[in-house]
């Protein structure tokens, strides 16, 4: 399936919805693959690329088909991270905000006889936060810099 006519397909499963959270999946599934359009992809890449969307099952699924085409969208943006290296815009944030969060507690712990458990952990929390933030935003920029973000916000 081409790029083109998977942008139009979701169109219409957008135009076909009512619901708020499918048209949200459609419309970034949209604009992600109209991201791609603007690249200059090459012949391989955009094979690969029509390969992954060939893969996508559009049939309407009743009950779930919000929760149906989310975890499409999930493995396509997976799909280019890992075959493309392209990423949203965020991502390095919020993978150095869960990392910087988790070590920040553990350091934080070994400070615990000295201040206390509470203040230890919220602190040390609070400071891996700070620092993954820092770093993920650097990363993110560098991303950007080497072109390589979409144009929408990971979640």
């Amino acid at each position: 399936m081409t790029i083109e006519k998977a942008i139009e397909t979701f169109d219409n499963l957008k135009n076909n919805t009512s619901r708020k959270v499918e048209i949200k999946i459609f419309r970034d599934f949209q604009t992600i693959l109209s991201n791609l359009l603007e690249r200059n992809l090459t012949n391989k890449q955009l094979e690969k690329v029509e390969s992954q969307l060939e893969k996508i099952d559009f049939s309407p699924h009743k009950k779930s088909t919000a929760r149906h085409f989310s975890i499409q969208l999930s493995n396509f943006k997976t799909f280019l991270k890992s075959e493309l290296s392209l990423i949203t815009k965020g991502y390095y944030v919020g993978i150095g905000l869960a990392i910087g969060m988790s070590l920040g507690m553990s350091i934080g712990i070994g400070f615990m006889s000295l201040i206390g458990i509470s203040l230890s952990m919220i602190g040390g929390m609070i400071v891996g936060m700070i620092i993954g933030m820092a770093i993920g935003q650097t990363m993110d920029k560098k991303a950007e810099d080497e072109n390589r973000v979409l144009d929408i916000q990971s979640y």
